[in-house]
């Protein structure tokens, strides 16, 4: 079965996302969108999971600590009212899942429809995150390490998409043979011995 490559939000939505929202819904959205978080961590969010300009917790998927830099987005956090040691959630009055669902619902009703996005969730602002670092220049080691992914599974679902990855990679393969002095394909039959060059020049005319 051939994997669909994961499809971030456009820059143009991203602006639908996050303009004229009211602080709550506001933040979670900068902070999905910067951090890459599964939306099961992010409403785990407090002040305890702030130190300084960094965001530190151990995701409860995977069990893995990550550290992710959120520069610019904390003030957003900071603003908001504090309950039970959370942001998004009172673990006193519901429940993880309900909490999900109900911000699920608020997205659908709030952002999603009224700026006509098609497919909007959660997990996309995951995958817009790891598209943009990967665009950015990140590795996909790096990437994976900001999941909190293995390598493995970023490349599954990240890296084919990513266009500008492979365009760079075709232009480097394009600089070896541009250099000045590099010899050409059909020139290599010219030094090697008479099977080569006969395999090889069959092979440059087809």
């Amino acid at each position: 079965m051939r994997l669909v490559p994961k499809l971030p939000y456009t820059d143009e939505q991203i602006v639908l996302n996050t303009v004229s929202q009211k602080p709550l819904l506001r933040a979670s959205i900068l902070v999905l969108l910067h951090s890459g978080l599964r939306i099961s961590d992010a409403v785990q969010l407090g002040p305890g999971s702030i130190d300084g300009d960094l965001l530190k917790l151990r995701t409860a998927k995977t069990g893995t600590d990550v550290q992710i830099p959120l520069p610019g987005q904390v003030e957003a956090l900071q603003s908001l009212s504090v309950c039970e040691g959370r942001w998004f959630w009172n673990p006193a009055r519901t429940k993880l899942e309900k909490r999900i669902d109900n911000l699920r619902l608020s997205m659908n009703r709030q952002v999603y429809k009224p700026a006509k996005i098609d497919k909007g969730g959660f997990h996309r602002f995951r995958d817009t995150a790891a598209v943009h670092w990967l665009q950015a220049g990140l590795s996909v080691a790096e990437v994976a390490t900001l999941l909190g992914n293995s390598v493995r599974i970023v490349e599954r679902h990240y890296s084919p998409w990513v266009r500008s990855r492979q365009q760079k990679l075709e232009e480097r393969v394009r600089s070896i043979f541009s250099v000045a002095g590099q010899p050409s394909m059909n020139s290599f039959g010219d030094t090697a011995g008479d099977s080569d060059s006969t395999a090889l020049s069959s092979f440059t005319k087809n």
